[in-house]
């Protein structure tokens, strides 16, 4: 069966770290590991890290100097791609304030799924920050795709919903951008989907994105527009380093 190993950068959220972690813990499928990347936090997220980590032995914990999420997620990667043994092995990224839904990953789903798949991914749901009331997001490209490619960029899933193998992030080496604090999940997606031969879009919400508005995404304000746009022009020059060469995709 295949293994996925979920990464998780944690900063400053001693609050949720614990419901997030045993969130992914707690699904049927135990077929799942936990890279936990302690970011250089101030609070007691490390500290919590290592009392869940000596407690399971499905989570790992890395510790580091503050390097954006970027950064930690890029961490999360390497140790993945060193550990990883089995051509059937996927990643997934979560933020560590978010969650998975309850009994979502059985195995009888990952067992019919990811097979010959380069990604699988699904809906969600957006939370409030109390996580008591949830608006569902739904998946608009369901089925099978021999041509990710071709999906719509700005309909496409977003990456903390998406199982990715981890073959297609060595073979292509993909990464984080760390030039930027806004988007980033954005051109991560861009690069995968294009470099991807299969992927498989299922309409079962899988994660609950919380809304936190002390989050980069909630209080940046107009400021890191300007990198995103610095960011999108460095992917425009750099298709050739990712062997993009499609005209009509770019």
């Amino acid at each position: 069966m295949a293994k996925i190993h979920v990464v998780i950068p944690v900063y400053n959220v001693e609050k949720y770290l614990i419901e997030c972690v045993y969130s992914v813990l707690n699904q049927p499928c135990k077929s799942i590991d936990i890279v936990l990347i302690d970011d250089g936090s101030p609070d007691n997220s490390g500290k919590i890290c290592d009392e869940i980590a000596s407690k399971e032995k499905r989570v790992y914990v890395i510790h580091q100097e503050n390097k954006g999420i970027s950064g930690a997620r890029n961490t999360g990667i390497e140790f993945v791609l060193q550990n990883s043994v089995d051509e059937d092995e996927y990643i997934a990224f979560l933020d560590s304030d978010d969650f998975w839904v309850s009994n979502t990953i059985t195995d009888s789903l990952i067992a019919e799924k990811l097979i010959f798949t380069d990604i699988l991914t699904f809906s969600m749901y957006y939370a409030n920050s109390a996580a008591d009331r949830f608006m569902r997001n739904p998946l608009y490209y369901v089925g099978e795709f021999s041509e990710p490619r071709k999906v719509s960029f700005w309909g496409a899933p977003h990456m903390w919903c998406s199982f990715y193998r981890v073959q297609l992030i060595k073979d292509n080496h993909l990464r984080f951008s760390i030039n930027t604090s806004f988007g980033e999940d954005e051109c991560f997606k861009l690069y995968a989907m294009y470099h991807a031969t299969y992927a498989i879009g299922i309409d079962t919400p899988l994660v609950c994105y919380r809304y936190n508005r002390k989050s980069i995404m909630h209080t940046s304000g107009r400021e890191p527009i300007v990198p995103l746009l610095t960011e999108i022009n460095a992917i425009l020059r750099e298709y050739q380093n990712y062997h993009i060469e499609d005209n009509e995709y770019r």
